[in-house]
């Protein structure tokens, strides 16, 4: 399993943070993904991805929250470069 640190791209709402996804492959840097923020599917850009080491339930009681997957995953190659970022 990953944690995949997402960005989010909301239409009101103006946020300068990561929210934190769980998906079951490696995603690179800069991908679209799909995900459920405020009961709603919305895109977000993946800013990284962390390799978790122990099992989810472990690491959700750790933190004290239970981590949403991400939906899908819609770009194959990276759309926000390192120049763009």
């Amino acid at each position: 399993m990953y944690l995949v640190e997402c960005w989010i791209e909301h239409q009101v709402l103006s946020l300068d943070k990561v929210f934190t996804y769980t998906y079951d492959k490696p995603i690179i840097k800069g991908v679209r993904v799909v995900i459920n923020f405020n009961h709603k599917e919305i895109i977000g850009f993946v800013e990284n991805c962390i390799k978790l080491e122990e099992s989810i339930q472990s690491y959700e009681e750790k933190v004290g929250y239970k981590i949403k997957p991400i939906n899908r995953v819609l770009d194959e190659e990276a759309l926000i470069t390192k120049e763009l970022h």
